[in-house]
Parts: structure tokens; C-alpha cells; sequence
């Protein structure tokens, strides 16, 4: 499995709709962009805060150690 941050995924695309809405002629579609890049910078924030969160998995359980067999007296 590819490991990847979440938050700088989602910070990326943020600023990325930003240069979008910055070349915007239409106020209303700038606004609307705004917006959303503002959810998405938010999503990166979310992402980073749970990533801090996230606990480490437990200790794998050290192996049992070995016991000799009994030896069975002789007949």
C-alpha cells in the first residue's frame, strides 16, 4: 500500500482552485471558488489533526517461549 499525506493532497488542491479563482472574470464563480478551496484547506486541517491523532498500533505479542518436553521414565 502507497502511503500518502492526506493534508498536503487536499492543501494542494486548495491552492490549485485558488490560482483557478484568482484568473476568474465572474465575481459570483470567484466567491464560489473561494469558498470551496476554504473547505478543502479545512479538509487538510482535519486530515493533519487526525494523522496527530492516530494511535500506534500495539506491540505484536513477543513469542512464548520454548518448554523442554517432559521426559517419561522408562519402563
Amino acid at each position: 500500500m502507497v502511503d500518502f499525506d492526506k493534508g498536503k493532497r487536499w492543501r494542494a488542491r486548495a491552492e490549485a482552485l485558488r490560482g483557478i479563482a484568482d484568473g476568474a472574470s465572474d465575481a459570483v464563480a470567484r466567491r464560489s471558488l473561494l469558498r470551496l478551496a476554504g473547505e478543502w484547506e479545512r479538509m487538510a486541517d482535519r486530515c493533519e489533526q487526525a494523522e496527530r491523532l492516530r494511535q500506534p498500533p500495539p506491540p505484536a505479542a513477543p513469542p512464548r517461549p520454548h518448554r523442554p518436553k517432559k521426559a517419561h521414565p522408562q519402563e
